[in-house]
């Protein structure tokens, strides 16, 4: 699987390749240096790229850091806590650090959607 650009990601496996939208992407779960997509047809891919990388490819409004492993799409955020969210039945935990960032960033960004 390789980022193509800010909107899409372009996989290969058994000699097929396939363009995905990032707007398909649930969240992103990083673990050293790779970061594995999660997407909302249930289907997830690896890669090797770090999430500070990351970061600095998709668009800032696609995706937002809420812990030093998760980066969440938030139009599939249900509900917000104080630890964690909701992504349908995936459990994303908030660092403490993050968490006035994230519920702030979440206020503004129901308002503009």
């Amino acid at each position: 699987m390789y980022v193509i650009n800010s909107r899409r990601f372009l996989t290969k496996g058994n000699g097929l390749q396939s363009y995905r939208n990032l707007s398909d992407v649930r969240f992103i779960r990083g673990n050293g240096p790779y970061a594995t997509f999660y997407l909302n047809d249930g289907l997830k891919y690896t890669l090797t790229l770090t999430l500070k990388n990351l970061e600095t490819i998709v668009e800032s409004n696609m995706f937002v850091r809420v812990h030093k492993s998760y980066m969440v799409n938030p139009k599939y955020v249900n509900s917000i806590s104080d630890k964690d969210m909701v992504l349908n039945q995936d459990f994303i935990p908030i660092s403490r650090r993050k968490l006035p960032f994230v519920k702030e960033y979440f206020k503004s960004w129901k308002k503009r959607n």
